[in-house]
């Protein structure tokens, strides 16, 4: 699970989070990151091949939305 701390929300403002990734296997893994809402939700690195016992800080952006009422 994400969290994302920048408080106060804002909408139209920008959020981040990170995530750490590792591979615990003994061979090449490979990871791509989906999203239903890719204008307002995306991760940097996008995707990658990790080697065995590789691991990776990707950042995941999300765009504040206005809240439903």
């Amino acid at each position: 699970m994400l969290y994302f701390k920048e408080i106060p929300y804002e909408p139209g403002k920008q959020v981040r989070s990170a995530i750490r990734i590792k591979n615990t296997s003994k061979s090449h893994v490979a990871f791509k990151f989906q999203t239903t809402a890719p204008k307002s939700c995306f991760m940097r690195p996008p995707g990658a091949i990790l080697a065995p016992g590789e691991s990776i800080i990707a950042t995941v952006f999300k765009f504040v939305e206005m809240p439903e009422k």
